[in-house]
């Protein structure tokens, strides 16, 4: 089970991962840079999202690699390296992110937007993170909000959360979206 870090597929899986993370730093600094339209409350849903993205690719990252990079800004050169970072502090970062998105995120998406994260999916990660910290009351007091308010419930057959006829159920917090 040792992994070098010419395996390409880990290569792959790294370079997707910090390749989301840039992307949603470019869109938190350019959402406020004087040369786009958007309006208040839209710039308000663009940074959520953003924050949620991140937040959700360093949540991957501190799963696997635990003490990968922590990348809060784009890069500005190709060359531009990172340090590894204290797992805690990928963590913290992850966290405050999913924090920060629930606020402005909504509750839910029209059918024409499935797929998006939500309030609920920012706070169902909250509660993830937060077991990945051990903050056991926090990780309770999160994934008690998503259950009570977020209108998710199981479905009756098990075997029907891995039906494709079933994606984005009633059991679904959050599916990424594949055409």
């Amino acid at each position: 089970l040792n992994l070098r870090a010419n395996n390409r597929f880990i290569f792959t899986v790294y370079a997707e991962t910090y390749e989301g993370i840039n992307r949603a730093n470019i869109v938190l600094e350019a959402v406020d840079n004087g040369k786009n339209n958007l309006t208040a409350a839209e710039k308000k849903a663009v940074i959520a999202e953003a924050k949620f993205i991140r937040g959700f690719f360093h949540f991957l990252a501190a799963q696997m690699w635990k003490t990968a990079p922590l990348v809060t800004e784009t890069a500005k050169t190709l060359q531009q390296t990172y340090k590894n970072s204290d797992p805690t502090a990928l963590l913290q970062a992850s966290l405050d992110d999913f924090k920060a998105a629930a606020i402005d995120l909504p509750a839910s998406w029209d059918d024409a937007n499935t797929g998006r994260a939500t309030k609920w999916t920012a706070r169902a990660y909250e509660g993830k993170v937060n077991v990945w910290m051990q903050k056991w009351n926090d990780a309770v007091v999160a994934f008690e909000d998503v259950e009570k308010n977020g209108g998710y419930e199981l479905l009756a057959d098990y075997g029907d959360v891995f039906a494709s006829a079933k994606e984005n159920s009633k059991e679904s917090v959050f599916e990424v979206q594949f055409g």
